[in-house]
């Protein structure tokens, strides 16, 4: 059986065409930032979110949650945490993800599955698609190692006693950020951090937050 070339030709070129159209389509999707709606994200550019819940059992637990639109032009959002490990000194990381979600979707999915509809607190960024794959894979590489759980944070006199590195949920967050080495990311060291480092000091009003506990857990 013959199989006729321009036929051929004209199946192989509408296939070709449907596909950059699709791609095309996928690519010129966006939508604005539940965390921040001044910040809008696309199949190029997502957003990064340092959060706090300030009414919870613990008000300063900080964690970090991303924002993004795949190749297929679906949502996706992923929040991560860094808890302490019962009373064992250590801390572990806590990794929640979900892809292929609806683009008008992606607002419920954020505030029912991610923060059961908590109020919250944040400071959100645009980065780069490939700065988030970064961010997930300098946290992924953290899970395999042991990182001290100090309260105060790396760069208290706690964690200098303790003669090794050590950090609290809010000092990792923002070293994972720091490690994306983007200039527009704006979180500094304050002078205070020799005390501790208060997720309060840095993310939403002083006077929401309550007493620090000293274990951070997932809310």
């Amino acid at each position: 059986m013959k199989i006729n070339k321009t036929y051929t030709f004209f199946l192989v070129s509408t296939l070709f065409l449907t596909l950059h159209i699709s791609r095309a389509t996928h690519e010129n999707i966006f939508k604005f930032s539940t965390a921040d709606s001044r910040i809008s994200i696309s199949h190029y550019i997502w957003a990064v979110s340092i959060m706090r819940k300030p009414n919870t059992y613990n008000p300063d637990h900080a964690f970090l949650m991303v924002e993004g639109i795949t190749n297929d032009g679906y949502g996706i959002i992923r929040r991560y945490d860094l808890v302490k490990k019962g009373e064992s000194g250590f801390s572990k990381i806590i990794k929640k993800e979900q892809a292929s979600i609806g683009i008008g979707e992606m607002k419920n999915m954020f505030s029912l599955f991610f923060l059961k509809q908590d109020t919250f607190y944040c400071k959100t960024w645009n980065i780069r698609k490939e700065q988030a794959t970064s961010l997930d894979q300098d946290i992924v590489s953290d899970t395999h190692k042991e990182i001290r759980y100090c309260v105060s944070g790396d760069k208290s006199l706690l964690a200098a006693s303790m003669n090794s590195s050590g950090h609290s949920c809010f000092t990792w967050a923002r070293e994972k950020l720091h490690n994306l080495e983007d200039e527009r990311i704006e979180l500094p060291e304050k002078v205070t951090d020799f005390l501790g480092a208060k997720t309060s000091f840095y993310i939403g009003s002083n006077g929401d937050s309550t007493e620090t506990s000293d274990n951070c857990i997932i809310l």
